[in-house]
């Protein structure tokens, strides 16, 4: 399970403590909404057969991807013209794609 925690500093005259104020535990197969991402991909060590596969089981979503490769010291953006279903588990599995060297989230 993934959880996000807040927690809280409670200072008292010698010590402070963390507090836990909230706890929420997150679905990492739930669909993220308005989350576009860019992927910073190598093409020359990129596993474009396992990336292919990634992708099309996960078209359909709202969520936008974009693709930054470098040629010839040039950068060369693309993106998409499908759509993605987003989510924690989907965004795990990318990031062990070999040639995917970052993966960034878009405003």
């Amino acid at each position: 399970d993934v959880c996000k925690l807040n927690l809280e500093v409670i200072r008292n005259h010698d010590q402070s403590r963390l507090v836990l104020t909230e706890i929420q535990i997150i679905d990492i197969n739930k669909n993220l909404e308005n989350y576009n991402i860019n992927l910073l991909v190598d093409t020359v060590n990129l596993n474009f057969q396992n990336l292919n596969k990634i992708l099309l089981k996960n078209i359909g979503g709202d969520n936008i991807i974009k693709f930054t490769t470098l040629i010839d010291d040039h950068k060369v953006l693309l993106e998409s013209n499908k759509k993605y279903f987003i989510n924690l588990d989907f965004l795990n599995i990318l990031k062990n794609v070999e040639g995917i060297k970052k993966i960034e989230k878009l405003n």
